[in-house]
């Protein structure tokens, strides 16, 4: 497969790549829309900002969990009390996005945080957008960060970032709808790596 961004292939040693469905998905939405507005929630990553730009995207950035950097070494930390923090810093309008890219957030929050993220990206979202999020396999106990770097429409890179670990998540299938209820679960994909990525809507 040939990769259409050589200056991201220095990247492919930091982690490991994987086939995405939910991705292809996410992007054929956009490319709908005249000029999508597109809020990424994972950390910082150049080339997607490129990629979604190139699909003539506006994009907005909030590394939610940039402002875990700076815990202790070797504790784990929840992202639960910045995702509130990110809620109250932001006056983005209602109805404002056309995408949000939550990649693998909720694996870093109890319930109660994962519900009200959800409740806020409810709000966020046209009515007809949709956003895409990640879940570790389950029985995972991992709790390092990653990164997801997109390649092409076909495929991420994993990237494990040299951060203090998070807290960590892993939710049951059977929870996945409360958990992101008031959205509804449009599309849901089991990778061959056991992680589970979704699309949802409005």
């Amino acid at each position: 497969m040939s990769n259409p961004h050589p200056q991201i292939e220095p990247w492919l040693e930091r982690g490991q790549s994987y086939t995405t469905m939910a991705t292809q998905v996410f992007v054929e939405e956009l490319r709908a829309d005249g000029r999508p507005r597109v809020l990424d929630l994972g950390c910082l990553c150049d080339t997607n900002i490129h990629f979604l730009t190139e699909l003539g995207c506006h994009v907005f950035v909030d590394d939610v969990l940039q402002l875990n950097t700076q815990i202790p070494k070797g504790s784990h930390a929840t992202a639960a009390k910045d995702v509130s923090q990110f809620i109250s810093e932001h006056d983005y309008s209602p109805n404002f996005f056309d995408g949000i890219l939550c990649w693998n957030l909720y694996d870093h929050l109890e319930v109660e945080a994962a519900q009200r993220l959800s409740h806020i990206i409810w709000s966020l979202l046209r009515i007809t957008g949709c956003a895409l999020a990640l879940l570790r396999p389950e029985g995972s106990t991992a709790s390092n960060v990653l990164r997801y770097r997109i390649l092409n429409r076909g495929e991420l890179l994993y990237e494990t970032l040299p951060l203090p670990p998070l807290q960590g998540k892993a939710y049951q299938s059977r929870d996945i709808a409360g958990l992101v209820a008031p959205l509804a679960l449009s599309n849901s994909y089991r990778l061959k790596n056991g992680w589970r990525e979704v699309i949802l809507r409005k």
